[in-house]
């Protein structure tokens, strides 16, 4: 394999340990098809490592990412004589999904606050 295109090509730690098959690049996703045949082997995915990058096996089950060289994201695999599939994409971390919730209850409060006028005039009530 031809290591000069780095934007291109999944590397792995030992070519004869590792055989990919096939795979597929999306901006924040990958999908691997490889045999592993032994352990402490990996594959480096063209993307950069940020926190947030998962990798999941074919059953669902996550894998471990490691930076890579060149900050790549690197993914552990663990043996088998089958034919895998690895994922790895973009998931967020929890501290994300905190900061969502904080920027939504900012949001509610701001289009609340804007409206108060309004909402002020529809709870008095009417007299004639």
């Amino acid at each position: 394999m031809d290591n000069t295109d780095y934007n291109r090509y999944i590397y792995c730690s030992d070519e004869e340990k590792v055989e990919i098959r096939d795979y597929m690049l999306e901006t924040s996703r990958a999908e691997v098809w490889l045999t592993c045949r032994e352990e402490g082997q990996y594959i480096e995915v063209p993307m950069f490592h940020y926190p947030g990058y998962k990798a999941f096996d074919q059953e669902g089950r996550r894998l471990p990412v490691a930076t890579g060289s060149n900050s790549r994201v690197r993914v552990l695999l663990s043996p088998s004589d089958q034919e895998q599939k690895i994922t790895v994409r973009f998931v967020g971390e929890d501290v994300f999904f905190v900061g969502y919730g904080v920027t939504l209850a900012a949001v509610i409060w701001a289009v609340g606050y804007r409206n108060r006028g309004r909402l002020r005039r529809q709870r008095k009530p009417v007299t004639d």
